[in-house]
């Protein structure tokens, strides 16, 4: 279903794309390739590299410094630092014979860009840690023993007093790291996580024909390299797109504030600048309006000034970015709704005796528009799903077109052994199957959704909109599951299944690079194959390092404690109270997906509609909390610029929008190097609030 109407929408602009046709004179899309095509095992090798370089640092700036993070944006901060680092070295290596060529330094990026999140929250730091928290954290008081050490199969953790003991503490001086105690539960872990991915692999590649062909979704967030490459068959930072005075004018914004506040933690006689966590109880201080009810529910609704979000909104189309901002604040007055008729908050958070209110009709209406959302856009691909099987079994009745490869013949296979993979592993812990299904059912909808939304949207970072784990505690109930399904589901849940550790919007980003600069399928596929497993062995490496060398209780509380507790002491709510099928929350799910169909009616059928539909999913979220002003402060720019100055004026300052976005970036890694010498720690640019 082409719920964004792309064809119909005249306001829909290309973004970013149109900075690049404007430097090129001609279609990204209709241009021909370079002359200089290059070798794709030169571009393999430089992704592979960047790879090792930011499984190294990201867990490093991440735990130890708890520095900005590099990886928590779909478009993520280290990649694109690292592209620009290349784009330098390149600028020297087009004086010699060997420079790279567009499509080496585009296939470097995405294969530096699928297991980017790898490294941090979307793996290996929520992983390690956990899977020895328990042994190091259990006391009499919390019952962690008790209640789940039963429960967890030998082989799910590493065992040995030392190995748990020095991992929290540091190793005493001259003892060596215990790796051969990891090996064995990591590479059964891995299992897991390759099983999930070769599902994800799969919906993207079916996805991806109907999103790009049918319904030419644009894609904001891969944009971005190919406008900062522009047309030079040597793309560096001399090449047209980094000539624009607009573009450095952009980029100065950032660095000023930055500078600024960063200056600051050094040298404190110098002023801040406050530009996050501006609370609605400061701004209103004093003032009866926050203070008494029902609008003293709103005295955290925060302001930020995100620069690169800022740009990013800019170039969105207004009914995305308006969406954004516009239902956060449905979901605010929704509270107030609540507050004025009496139910109150409501609660459901460490056990299943909860209370009818806002938190749960918030909550589970959200899981209601994600279930319909995702059913629908399966079912409108069910024409290229249908080709994946056929492709599978040599009955193939669709040929390639436009240059555009067929759907793989293995892609259904990769599905099958995916699955097969998934359910083998969680009924080898123990996980009833009923739960095992239920949670897999819940987070394939919250990867399609969150794939559409940065595919359509462009949205920097999508997050915490759903737990898959409390979709089962209340559609199945409590007392239908035995305590230890219950314990391995938590694991499960918090490590695989966390939003981030869906790829399918970095996978679909990559697709749409490879297609817009010619980069084979096969070379495609292989960078995300060989980028993801050194992106394993070499981020799980390094946390395991730096937790044997600087003690994991001196590092960040939230990897290396918080989440075992969230963990242990949710999922013991759970086992302690037992409830069935809960008939409130199927009611709350069943209008959140009657609204959702809604509004995508609404959308699909008339051209008036302003509102994109699945800004119900993402307002009301931790990260829609945290962005809806930036995104705001951009449609607000767009809105004023192309009603008083018209559409020239507007795309003269897109490279001004990208300029917020790279000067923001640079700030990050400039500030992250500088820290890193100084030995500062906690100094967080972009974004200072970490997906948790």
């Amino acid at each position: 279903m082409a719920e964004d109407n792309a064809g119909n929408h005249a306001e829909m602009n290309d973004g970013l794309s149109a900075i690049r046709e404007r430097h090129r004179g001609h279609s990204v899309e209709d241009r021909t390739a370079p002359p200089q095509t290059g070798s794709p095992w030169r571009g393999l090798t430089l992704g592979i590299v960047g790879v090792v370089i930011l499984s190294i640092v990201t867990p490093y700036a991440d735990a130890y410094m708890e520095s900005s993070s590099l990886s928590a944006t779909y478009l993520p901060t280290g990649v694109v630092l690292l592209f620009l680092l290349i784009l330098g070295t390149n600028t020297v290596l087009r004086y010699t014979r060997f420079p790279f060529t567009q499509r080496e330094l585009m296939l470097a990026y995405v294969t530096m860009l699928v297991p980017s999140a790898m490294p941090a929250d979307g793996w290996s730091l929520r992983l390690v840690p956990l899977l020895i928290e328990l042994d190091y954290y259990a006391t009499p008081v919390n019952e962690w023993k008790i209640l789940h050490g039963s429960n967890i199969p030998h082989w799910m953790t590493p065992h040995g007093n030392e190995v748990v003991t020095w991992f929290f503490t540091g190793r005493p001086r001259g003892a060596r790291i215990p790796w051969e105690p990891w090996v064995r539960p990591l590479a059964i872990w891995c299992v897991l996580a390759a099983g999930l991915y070769l599902i994800m692999l799969s919906f993207s590649i079916a996805f991806r024909k109907r999103w790009m062909d049918a319904e030419r979704l644009q894609f904001p967030l891969a944009q971005v390299p190919l406008a900062i490459m522009g047309d030079d068959p040597a793309p560096s930072w001399i090449s047209s797109f980094f000539r624009q005075p607009v573009l450095w004018a952009g980029m100065a914004v950032p660095f000023f504030f930055h500078t600024i506040n960063g200056l600051h933690l050094y040298f404190p006689a110098i002023p801040s600048i406050q530009m996050t966590d501006i609370f609605f109880s400061t701004i209103f201080a004093g003032s009866q309006f926050i203070t008494e009810p029902p609008f003293a529910e709103w005295a955290g609704i925060r302001l930020n000034f995100y620069w690169s979000i800022i740009g990013i909104s800019y170039l969105l189309r207004s009914e995305v970015s308006l969406s954004v901002w516009a239902f956060e604040w449905f979901y605010n007055f929704e509270k107030i709704v609540f507050q004025w008729s009496g139910y109150g908050n409501g609660q459901f958070e460490w056990s299943p005796l909860h209370t009818f209110g806002y938190s749960l009709m918030a909550r589970y209406q959200r899981a209601g528009a994600i279930a319909a959302a995702s059913l629908v856009y399966f079912v409108a691909s069910r024409k290229e799903i249908g080709e994946m099987v056929r492709a599978a079994f040599g009955m193939r009745t669709t040929r390639s077109r436009g240059g555009e490869a067929a759907i793989p013949w293995w892609s259904f296979w990769a599905f099958v052994v995916g699955m097969t993979i998934y359910f083998a592993w969680t009924a080898a812990t123990g996980m009833k199957t009923i739960a095992a299904v239920v949670l897999l059912a819940f987070f394939l909808g919250i990867a399609i959704t969150t794939a559409r939304i940065v595919a359509a949207s462009g949205l920097l970072w999508v997050y915490d909109f759903f737990v898959p784990m409390h979709g089962l505690t209340v559609l199945v109930g409590t007392a239908r599951i035995d305590p230890k399904s219950f314990t391995n589901v938590g694991y499960v849940d918090f490590v695989a299944l966390n939003n981030r550790a869906v790829i399918m919007p970095q996978i679909l980003d990559g697709m749409k690079i490879s297609r817009q600069t010619g980069i084979r399928q096969s070379h495609f596929f292989l960078g995300i194959v060989l980028g993801t497993v050194v992106a394993t062995v070499v981020s799980m490496a390094t946390v395991l390092w730096l937790g044997y060398t600087y003690g994991g209780a001196n590092m960040t509380d939230f990897m290396f404690r918080g989440g075992g507790e969230w963990l242990f002491n949710r999922v013991a709510g759970f086992q302690r109270y037992r409830v069935y099928t809960n008939w409130t929350v199927i009611g709350c799910m069943s209008a959140g997906a009657a609204f959702m169909m809604s509004l995508l009616y609404l959308h699909r059928t008339y051209l008036w509609w302003p509102l994109y539909p699945l800004g119900f999913i993402i307002g009301g979220s931790v990260a829609s909390g945290q962005m809806w002003f930036p995104v705001m402060l951009g449609w607000l720019a767009k809105a004023i610029i192309v009603r008083f100055a018209g559409a020239g004026a507007y795309d003269r300052f897109k490279g001004a929008a990208l300029g917020l976005v790279l000067g923001e970036f640079l700030c990050v890694g400039m500030w992250m190097a500088i820290d890193a010498a100084t030995g500062l720690t906690l100094h967080r640019v972009f974004p200072v609030w970490t997906p948790q």
